[in-house]
């Protein structure tokens, strides 16, 4: 293998390397709006899609959402935060724009909802299955304990006490 050194390299007709991009405007209050309703649509729309899925119990279905979930609520903190920020650029957004922004919110507040009412619907009955499970291992243990150390299935009822504990230390090696 031969190694050359830049300086044993031919003079090519290479172009130079571009230049880098030149540096865009930041978005205007109206763009980031904009695709804060797009969030807004595509999260709520997933919810949904994760309700539908939590329903039929599709578990593997609602594990595959859980990462286009994530960072979708991750875009809409970013984006949302930003919004929140700029009120100067939030009163000088059109009303048709606002309210196409409200409805967005209200429809996600309403999918997050039904979501959030169908995940506690789940972990009641989780707990439920949970806690008759408990329930019956619990009462068999007890069923088991009462006939332990009987040899025929009856365990006759002495009528003495059993001999007092010794307490004395044997110092006997």
């Amino acid at each position: 293998m031969v190694v050359f050194h830049k300086r044993f390299q031919p003079q090519g007709n290479e172009p130079p390397p571009p230049a880098p991009p030149a540096p865009q405007p930041p978005p205007s209050t109206a763009e980031r709006v904009e695709v804060l309703i797009t969030v807004n649509d595509r999260l709520a729309a997933l919810l949904v899609r994760e309700r539908e899925a939590l329903e039929r119990r599709a578990v593997a279905e609602v594990a595959g959402l859980q990462a286009d979930k994530r960072g979708l609520a991750a875009r809409f903190e970013e984006i949302g935060r930003i919004v929140r920020l700029d009120k100067a650029g939030l009163g000088a957004l059109p009303a048709e724009v606002m309210g196409r922004l409200r409805e967005s919110s209200w429809q996600l507040a309403a999918a997050t909802a039904a979501n959030v009412q169908t995940l506690d619907i789940q972990a009641a009955a989780r707990k439920s299955v949970i806690d008759m499970v408990v329930r019956t291992v619990n009462h068999e243990r007890q069923s088991e304990a009462a006939y332990a150390g009987c040899r025929r299935g009856y365990a006759p009822k002495s009528p003495r006490a059993p001999p007092p504990r010794s307490t004395t230390l044997n110092t006997t090696l």
